[in-house]
């Protein structure tokens, strides 16, 4: 009993650290594209705040 309970507990931290990191990749892709798109409206911005 003892060894199906390690297993668990190797498979459980494999899913929940796959998870994490999923979820890192998933914040960093989002702030990418948040950062270009803020990128892109300054650079919108600034021929708008001349003319």
């Amino acid at each position: 009993m003892p060894i199906m309970g390690h297993i668990w507990d190797i498979n459980a931290h494999m899913k929940f650290t796959e998870f994490h990191e999923m979820s890192f990749f998933n914040i960093l892709n989002t702030l990418k594209k948040t950062h270009a798109l803020g990128r892109s409206l300054v650079i919108f911005k600034i021929p708008a705040s001349h003319s």
